[in-house]
């Protein structure tokens, strides 16, 4: 693991929200952007974010495996909702909320790759739990509230991340200075790791996280 925020009791309420990984990728709160200390970075929709610096264990290039892991909740009616973003000038990798299925994104300037995880309603005030993972000598699998999608990722070949900060928490970056599709609701327990977890590892972290009620 690379990377882990998870709202404990430890979490101070602003400023700055520790990675319990030991790789010290913390995450910087801006703008309203608050922990709520048990639930998960509270966003409001209107500026809030966080952002995580540019760091080599987050830069996954031509042949890393990774896996991003998170629970978020919301009831907006909004569309789209940003949830987790890290992107170089040409590569990105995407996780998105709409108010009718998560959406995921891959692109590395000559190709992209889509996937969603169903037409079920998200903005139903309940936590989901969305995997990104990413064999890169196989396919992409998506799961949603352990459910598994998957995909064929064949054509993706580059995603390194060197310019803005690797990883954006609730937005996405349309420039330099400029956002978007921010998230309205609440984002815990997000993890990356430097590896493509399998089914029974999805699984373990589904049945036992702290949102699964």
């Amino acid at each position: 693991m690379v990377l882990w925020l998870e709202a404990d009791d430890d979490v101070p309420a602003t400023g700055t929200w520790e990675d319990k990984s030991g790789e010290n990728n913390d995450c910087s709160l801006v703008g309203n952007a608050y922990v709520d200390q048990g639930e998960g970075i509270i966003l409001d929709g209107n500026g809030d974010r966080g952002f995580i610096d540019q760091a080599d264990e987050l830069d996954f290039g031509s042949d890393n495996d990774f896996s991003i892991s998170l629970w978020f909740k919301t009831t907006s009616e909004s569309y789209p909702h940003q949830i987790c973003y890290g992107e170089d000038d040409s590569q990105l990798i995407r996780i998105m909320c709409a108010v009718g299925t998560g959406y995921y994104t891959l692109d590395d300037d000559s190709d992209t790759l889509n996937g969603s995880t169903g037409s079920t309603a998200l903005n139903d005030g309940n936590w989901h739990h969305h995997v990104m993972s990413c064999d890169r000598d196989g396919n992409i699998a998506f799961y949603r509230d352990n459910v598994k999608y998957q995909k064929s990722m064949t054509s993706i070949d580059n995603l390194t991340n060197s310019t803005y900060p690797n990883w954006i928490i609730g937005a996405l970056r349309t420039s330099s200075a400029g956002y978007s599709n921010d998230f309205d609701g609440t984002i815990d327990d997000i993890r990356i790791y430097s590896e493509a977890l399998i089914p029974i590892m999805v699984k373990r972290i589904y049945d036992h996280g702290d949102h699964n009620t």
